[in-house]
């Protein structure tokens, strides 16, 4: 996820996997040279809001005027990209993607989904990024896979104005907290606003209370799968949750985040627990200028040391099959230094710049302390759906089952924790598989009428006999369509192949992937062949 709000995308989504001479680029190394940048790069991008929209507008301008590079910007919905992620970038993605790091990010460069920008984190072009965010945006192969451009510490937003007027007090622990919304429903505001429709909104305040109540190391091991949602702890969590729900405002799974934000900026509302991009939708100055925000209260055990909180990440990756790899490169570099990452800043009120050459002096108030607020924070998460595996925390998961409960939080805790666990459990299991394919005659020019063989290996299996789905496309003109598909049961030694004769002249691109389609710890997309028939 990326927690900033929905983001869809066109028809391009159904459209046939657009090879072309892109894969030229990934073929030629000379195409990263300097001198060859300029043209063209697509960019897909989930910020969809007009504040952020405008910001990544403004940072992209910068960079073309930077590199040479013409960036062509399609904006997608922020929820229905998250949710699509996978098959749009399994189709016709954009050459530049915005995307979040960690294992939302490792996941899909595990799987052959993302092109490896090691060399631009090796090369110095950019001021280092801080090692935390060098260890995020690494993967499983000890790679780098994304440039981040910016983050945002999830706190309990208010108005000053309405604190000072009511004469509340920031406060400190969970008790306080409580007294505090007690105070304000006698005072006739709502509490707590609270919008959760689209599911991952009400995710931060399971985390919040888990790291709180039982350390990040256990969120994290919850995250990860080794500590069960039948855990006890778990339970308390939820019982927790459902105490303070008493203080929120009703009907939240009909409300959108930004919903709750309006109540929370129009003075109906006195908190709201999100991240300081929710800031963002404030287009009166005032408001945003009146804006404070403190972390959530402590609890007041051994945890509390620890300060932990969600500060999402976000930054932009490379497609597996970018058209335009030098352009997209450049535009990389430069969407990783302070003077552009500014340019994205300059609409937005409470997100902050990653990179470490950022001047800083220019934060409003709140932006000033959300980095106070990370810079004092022990411990670190990302979120619940970019910690966790995908098909866990998406729709079908962990959105629902949130979602359910914070419109019946007096439901069974024991009988919700078992349907979570029993999910999970029902996952396909990770296939730590690669697939290598070795065609012959080699990639290159043949003549039409040649038969070639493409002998594919799946190394290790995994826990089912996997397959290879072989795919044959045919340029034509910038689109390289579909002629040919076959899938080829791997054998017990791991081994696929597939004869296919060329029939007539054209450049042809074979490409081959694991089946069936899963979560994979490997490579699940080998590296396309290209064939230039006379």
């Amino acid at each position: 996820m990326s927690t900033r709000g929905p983001r869809p995308r066109s028809g391009r989504w159904i459209l046939s996997v657009t090879l072309a001479a892109l894969l030229l680029d990934l073929l030629a190394p000379a195409f990263t040279s300097a001198a060859a940048v300029g043209g063209e790069v697509t960019v897909g991008s989930s910020y969809s809001d007009p504040a952020s929209k405008a910001g990544f507008a403004a940072m992209m301008a910068y960079c073309a005027d930077q590199t040479g590079v013409v960036p062509v910007i399609h904006t997608y919905d922020h929820a229905a990209f998250q949710d699509g992620i996978s098959s749009y970038l399994r189709g016709t993605p954009d050459d530049v993607v915005t995307w979040s790091p960690g294992e939302r990010m490792r996941d899909f460069a595990a799987q052959g989904l993302l092109s490896d920008l090691s060399d631009l984190w090796a090369s110095g072009s950019w001021a280092p990024f801080s090692p935390a965010l060098k260890a995020l945006s690494t993967g499983y192969d000890g790679r780098q896979y994304l440039v981040p451009t910016d983050e945002y510490p999830w706190v309990v937003l208010y108005r000053k104005s309405v604190f000072s007027a009511h004469g509340y007090g920031v406060p400190a622990t969970i008790g306080d907290l409580v007294a505090l919304a007690s105070r304000m429903q006698s005072d006739g505001l709502v509490p707590f606003a609270y919008g959760t429709r689209e599911g991952w909104p009400a995710m931060g305040t399971f985390d919040i209370l888990d790291m709180r109540m039982n350390g990040y190391a256990f969120h994290m091991d919850l995250m990860a799968g080794r500590a069960k949602w039948t855990d006890a702890r778990v339970a308390s969590v939820l019982r927790e949750w459902a105490t303070l729900l008493a203080y929120a405002q009703p009907n939240a799974a009909t409300r959108t985040w930004q919903q709750a934000v309006d109540t929370l900026f129009s003075g109906q509302a006195g908190m709201l627990f999100t991240g300081t991009f929710a800031a963002d939708a404030a287009t009166d100055p005032a408001i945003r200028a009146d804006l404070g925000a403190f972390p959530f209260p402590l609890f007041g055990n051994q945890w509390d040391a620890e300060h932990a909180i969600d500060a999402p990440v976000d930054g932009l990756v490379l497609s597996r099959i970018p058209a335009n790899i030098a352009g997209a490169k450049a535009l990389l570099s430069c969407a990783a230094t302070g003077a552009a990452q500014l340019r994205f800043l300059a609409t937005q009120g409470g997100v902050l710049a990653t990179a470490s050459d950022v001047d800083t002096s220019g934060y409003s108030p709140l932006q000033q302390k959300a980095a106070a607020i990370i810079s004092s924070s022990a411990r670190v998460a990302q979120f619940l759906d970019r910690d966790a595996r995908s098909d866990f925390a998406g729709p079908n998961g962990m959105q629902t089952f949130v979602r359910d409960f914070v419109t019946s939080p007096d439901q069974s805790v024991e009988a919700l924790q078992q349907r979570i666990e029993a999910f999970r459990d029902a996952l396909p299991p990770f296939l730590a598989a690669t697939v290598r394919v070795r065609p012959a005659p080699p990639a290159g020019t043949i003549t039409h009428g040649t038969t070639a063989t493409f002998a594919a290996t799946v190394r290790p299996l995994g826990p089912t006999r996997a397959a290879v789905r072989f795919a044959v496309y045919r340029r034509v003109g910038l689109v390289s369509r579909l002629s040919f598909a076959r899938d080829v049961i791997a054998d017990a030694a791991g081994r696929a192949t597939l004869r296919y004769t060329f029939g007539t002249p054209g450049t042809f691109y074979v490409v081959a992937r694991i089946m069936p389609d899963r979560t994979y710890l490997g490579t699940a997309f080998g590296p396309p062949i290209r064939y230039v028939v006379r």
